[in-house]
């Protein structure tokens, strides 16, 4: 019988024969997937009598569409190549150059993986940036702090230079010098706020860092299972 069917109740002979048979249409059908997918299911001659395309029938063209959706996800291949470890508390490595030919039945699982991996990198990258930020501006009141501290030990030193040298007699000397207490006095006030506000970033900033270390120990695991799957199917 046609492709080697004996007994057609016979589930082995009829997938080894419904196999040879799609092979044929596509081998009919110049390679055509879209033709041989609509042959397997309306016929050879439907698919001729329409001068070579689709049947216009509901259930066809909804059969060939289905198909075409499942092949092509099976068949699209991700980007062979090893996902690069990252992340704060692991540098990064560049991807290599070695490809790997991986079997069409494990690209899905594959690529699902790989969108995972791809997906907790992108969640790392956003927390990277957080932190980044965090840490500039937990820097930028530092860097207030320490230049008001600075200019508040200048001018403590000037006016402990200058007390013994004030007369109570001279009233203009005396004003210029309360003025330096006075103004000595603002900055203080100042530095302890800068202190306060720098103060204040230090346990947001820790508590981020943390999200981050954990974020990228979890990347870091999606990708080495991913790279092992893909060095194990492509030998």
């Amino acid at each position: 019988t046609r492709f080697g069917v004996s007994n057609p109740y016979d589930p082995r002979q009829n997938v080894h024969a419904g196999a040879r048979y799609l092979k044929f249409l596509i081998d009919r059908f110049g390679k055509d997937i879209r033709l041989a997918l609509a042959a397997y299911n309306a016929g050879e001659e439907a698919v001729e009598r329409n001068g070579g395309q689709i049947p216009p029938v509901t259930e066809t063209i909804a059969y060939v569409s289905r198909v075409l959706k499942i092949y092509n996800m099976l068949t699209e291949q991700p980007d062979l190549q090893l996902l690069a470890r990252g992340g704060t508390s692991v540098p990064r490595q560049p991807d290599t150059d070695k490809t790997y030919r991986i079997p069409t039945y494990r690209s899905a699982e594959l690529a699902q993986d790989r969108a995972s991996a791809e997906a907790s990198q992108a969640q790392q990258n956003q927390l990277e940036a957080q932190l980044n930020a965090a840490q500039q501006a937990l820097d930028a009141r530092r860097q207030a702090a320490q230049s008001a501290q600075d200019e508040l030990d200048r001018l403590g030193t000037n006016i402990e230079q200058e007390r013994p040298l004030v007369s109570q007699e001279d009233e203009s000397a005396l004003q210029r010098f309360n003025a330096e207490v006075a103004k000595y006095n603002r900055l203080a006030s100042k530095a302890r706020h800068l202190m306060a506000e720098s103060n204040e970033l230090v346990d947001p900033y820790n508590a981020l860092l943390a999200r981050v270390r954990q974020q990228t120990a979890q990347t870091n695991s999606l990708i080495d299972a991913y790279n092992k799957k893909l060095e194990q199917y492509g030998h």
